[in-house]
């Protein structure tokens, strides 16, 4: 039996989860033990919400939000909020962007982060009218 089918949440999950662990174990590491909690904390969040979307008498709006679905209807919501989420990230990259540059400060990481949202966001775009 593999390891996936015996934890009762989805893969991305699983993931989500473990990087916030690990996270917190490298944080801990480093001596930061506030911050080790924080992501410890929200790491815990996270599986109590995904464990929590998954019972079989959860709302549509639960499963949603913890990236937990059921069926197709499921992804096909959560693509659409997903897309919503995409244009205000890219936007919000972009004032990152403009206030880092304006206030001379972390401007290497906001161009590459807008420059990884616009790429992300081109290919998924492509993607979607190549499925249409």
């Amino acid at each position: 039996m593999k390891l996936t089918s015996r934890i009762p949440i989805s893969r991305i999950n699983q993931v989500r989860v473990a990087t916030f662990v690990v996270g917190a174990a490298a944080t801990a590491l480093a001596g930061n033990w506030f911050g080790a909690l924080l992501l410890f904390l929200c790491g815990a969040g996270g599986l109590a919400c995904a464990v929590y979307a998954r019972r079989p008498d959860s709302l549509d709006i639960s499963r949603l939000n913890a990236m937990e679905y059921r069926d197709e209807r499921d992804r096909v919501l959560a693509r659409h909020g997903f897309a919503a989420v995409g244009v205000a990230a890219l936007i919000l990259s972009v004032i990152e962007f403009v206030a880092a540059v304006v206030l001379d400060r972390s401007l290497s990481l906001a161009m590459v982060q807008v420059c990884l949202l616009t790429a992300v966001w081109s290919v998924a775009n492509s993607r979607a009218v190549k499925r249409s």
